[in-house]
């Protein structure tokens, strides 16, 4: 079964071996083969547990166990029992829980008495145990999704004996003893709960557990009701595997960080493994790891009998855990590195952030909101009262009606009309700018009908009537000082270029500024194709309509050469139009979040569909997204070119060059959020918070508030996710090495106890045993940092020798 083949396969080519002219004189020896292979993989099972092979062997005692996960009276440091709250994470269970549908069973004739010779003793709930739970256990009805619809809970179909399993893996990429059983009709939550329950035997005295299932927002949500329902005392008394159904003081559940954003806006606060507590620098998807690994011998499984199918699959898990226990130190150490970088990158940026708003108080505030906010989304029931403030409120955004109505306040206390008057009607330009572009995508994306021509010539009559009076208030307002900057400027310079007073791209570089060689998205502009004479009266009109609304209609302080621009009278239109260009580029900023975490969404679900209808629905939306990204992007680079025009510099700290890789901007909302944004630092679009504190109160500065509170509660709990992940990462490297020492020990008095029966050949192995344990232990040791052995958040009277 390493090899992910299945024994027929097998078996013939071992015949081709024997008789390669042949084959059909070489006997069939398949039944043989399977026994033997069987057999042997259960006598080996048990000899590298220590036990005796035997029909009734010890609950879980084949099972290759995680050094590293906490196990009461194993592997934890002593006195971990009175360790603080505070810390209580470091002593957790982290594990997740996920199906796999590709470890079915096809529905053939087989043999309907044959049982698992490991029964009970790996990493399949004990077979009689659920037998018997199926049986008396009325399932729950699916319950009503508050979340999205998910076919794990219960809403695919599937048939057959058995359609999958459910399983349960630790952070490690363990496989826990008891944690697998089989389903029969989807992923119900009646499957889930015993295989939660069952594998929870091991850790039921630990205070905190840490659950990772892609479905967790509905999961816990009654699940101590069916946990009580389902396993009372009564039922508990009749398990051979199962003591109890107690759950621990503490337990967080998320979700994992691939299934997040597949989730609703309204869930995913509350069940993010970025925000949640305790959860350190958990991914949540270690078990679709675990079937990247061993998913190739379902080719071989789903061919066997029942109680085959398990014994080889508890052996295949057996051989995977093996290899991780020899590799966990190695493991350990870089995760250990990469946990203390992350830790130091995130302290020194939210410590700029802190910094730069120079507010202690307002950040002690904030600190206590978010350990409260910690303390409260650890229970489901209070989710549907508690608020999200990791992002700002939906209807906070800035816009340029806020911008503009600033500088109208501005203007006013100064009482100066004429600046009153500028922005109202500079504000009425650029509207009448993205009407003109709105039109010419119109044009270019129409069939050229008459019912088109003649909707958009009637849209064409609007705009040239808004350009008119736009016209004339810029005649009043805007004309004279161009004048009386053209006619200085003709008596100061003798020598003018010849399309003075226009600004051309030459200008540009006399004052260093790139020339803008970015092209407009090509539905902006006017498309060639037939000529003339070929097309229709219709089309010929919308290629007249295309070719007026190539110009803009009003000429801003950015389209006049710099002499104008920097003359005196100009000051208060340039100052007007930069103010009014910082609105429109910060909005292209927020479009293109937008548009850039869709676009993401789309191409992941155009995975997700099959078919000509779906795919190309999906396609169609795919192609609509990128334009407007395009678009957006665009925007942004002409806004800033603007800027540049009219005096920003090329350093300033908000409006940044956009490459195409920096399209990952800061994170406001949590749709935004992709994995690996916890290992990185936040984009150039939000550093220095310090220009808030320059604005006055108004709804700019509410907006800039409200991201700044939403920047800091992100980057305050990713510091504290990063500190978990330091300690319980040093833990784990503690009752690694615990784990490695008290095996060793442990196969040294077998193979005394072995010596003194005269069991010599199994006291020899056992001494193996016990130096393969001596030699990782010695590794751990000389990897392993010294600061593992200090007992954090455990009060020094209950602190025993650190050496374990």
């Amino acid at each position: 079964h390493n090899a992910h083949t299945n024994a027929h396969d097998f078996v013939a080519h071992l015949e081709r071996l024997s008789d390669g002219v042949i084959t059909v004189d070489v006997k069939d020896r398949v039944r043989e083969f399977r026994i033997a292979i069987r057999t042997y993989g259960f006598v080996r099972a048990c000899r590298r547990a220590g036990v005796d092979p035997c029909s009734d062997l010890p609950i879980g005692c084949l099972a290759v166990t995680c050094p590293a996960c906490p196990q009461p009276g194993h592997n934890m440091r002593p006195g971990w029992e009175g360790r603080d709250e505070e810390f209580a994470h470091m002593d957790a269970l982290h594990f997740c829980i996920d199906g796999n549908f590709h470890f079915n069973l096809k529905p053939k004739h087989t043999d309907p008495k044959d049982f698992p010779l490991t029964k009970g003793a790996a990493y399949f709930a004990h077979e009689d145990d659920f037998k018997a739970y199926i049986a008396t256990t009325k399932p729950y009805p699916n319950e009503p999704s508050k979340c999205s619809q998910f076919v794990a809970m219960g809403a695919g179909k599937y048939k057959g004996p058995v359609s999958g399993i459910i399983a349960l893996v630790c952070r490690h990429n363990f496989v826990l003893q008891g944690g697998i059983v089989d389903l029969t009709k989807g992923e119900k939550f009646l499957y889930t709960d015993f295989a939660f329950v069952s594998a929870m035997q091991r850790y039921r005295d630990l205070r905190m557990m840490v659950m990772m299932y892609d479905i967790a927002c509905q999961y816990v949500v009654k699940l101590p009701r069916r946990i009580e329902d389902q396993f009372s005392p009564e039922k508990v008394k009749d398990f051979k595997s199962i003591d109890s159904a107690r759950l621990p003081e503490k337990f967080v559940a998320g979700i994992g960080k691939y299934h997040e954003p597949m989730h609703t806006a309204e869930c995913r606060p509350f069940n993010s493994l970025h925000k949640l507590p305790g959860v350190g620098d958990d991914f949540g998807e270690n078990a679709e790891q675990k079937w990247a690994q061993i998913e190739g011998a379902t080719a071989a499984t789903k061919e066997m009998s029942a109680g085959h199918r398990h014994d080889i699959m508890n052996d295949l898990n057996s051989d995977e855990n093996a290899q991780l226990v020899h590799g966990m130190v190695d493991h350990l150490c870089d995760k250990h590195e990469v946990a203390e970088r992350r830790l130091e990158d995130a302290k020194t940026y939210l410590e700029s952030v802190e910094k730069s708003i120079d507010d202690s108080e307002l950040v002690s505030i904030w600190q206590k909101e978010l350990a409260q906010w910690e303390v409260d989304v650890v229970d489901p029931k209070n989710h549907a009262h508690m608020s999200n403030p990791f992002e700002i409120a939906s209807e906070a955004s800035l816009t340029t009606k806020m911008i503009v109505n600033q500088l109208h306040d501005e203007h006013e206390r100064d009482g100066n009309r004429y600046g009153v008057a500028t922005v109202s009607a500079m504000e009425a330009a650029l509207h009448l700018d993205n009407r003109r572009l709105a039109l010419l995508r119109k044009i270019n994306s129409c069939d050229g009908t008459d019912k088109d021509s003649k909707a958009i010539g009637a849209k064409l009559e609007h705009y040239r009537r808004d350009a008119r009076i736009c016209q004339d208030e810029c005649h009043i307002l805007l004309v004279p000082a161009v004048a009386k900057a053209v006619m200085d400027a003709q008596t100061s310079c003798q020598v003018l270029p010849p399309t003075f007073p226009r600004r051309i791209p030459s200008d540009d570089l006399a004052e260093k500024i790139a020339p803008f060689t970015d092209k407009p998205p090509s539905h902006e502009v006017a498309q060639g194709g037939k000529k003339r004479k070929c097309l229709s009266r219709a089309q010929k009109a919308l290629q007249a309509m295309a070719a007026e609304l190539q110009e803009p209609a009003i000429l801003l302080p950015s389209a006049y050469h710099r002499l104008i621009r920097d003359h005196v009278g100009m000051k208060v239109a340039v100052a007007t139009e930069r103010k009014l260009r910082e609105g429109l580029a910060a909005e292209a900023l927020d479009r293109l979040r937008l548009h850039l975490t869709t676009y993401k969404a789309l191409q992941l679900r155009k995975t997700q569909v099959s078919g000509v209808i779906n795919n190309t629905n999906v396609d169609q939306r795919i192609a609509e997204k990128r334009e407007a990204t395009d678009r957006a992007k665009y925007e942004y680079r002409k806004n800033r070119h603007l800027l540049r025009i009219l005096g920003m510099p090329e350093d300033d700290a908000k409006f940044k060059p956009l490459k195409d890789s920096d399209c990952s901007a800061f994170v406001i909302t949590d749709a935004e959020r992709q994995r690996g944004d916890s290992h990185r630092l936040p984009s150039w679009i939000w550093g220095d918070f310090s220009y808030v504190l320059q604005v006055r109160n108004g709804d700019i500065r509410q907006f800039l508030d409200d991201s700044l509170k939403a920047h800091w509660f992100r980057h305050g709990a990713l510091v504290g996710r990063w500190k978990e992940a330091v300690r319980t990462r040093r833990e784990e490297m503690y009752r690694t090495l615990r784990s490695y020492r008290r095996d060793r020990a442990k196969w040294l008095t077998r193979a005394d106890d072995r010596e003194k029966v005269g069991r010599l050949g199994s006291a020899a192995y056992a001494r193996r045993q016990a130096y393969r344990y001596q030699r990782l232990a010695a590794r751990a040791e000389t990897k392993f940092p010294d600061v593992i052995y200090e007992a954090v958040g455990i009060p020094a009277n209950k602190r025993i020798d650190p050496a374990g």
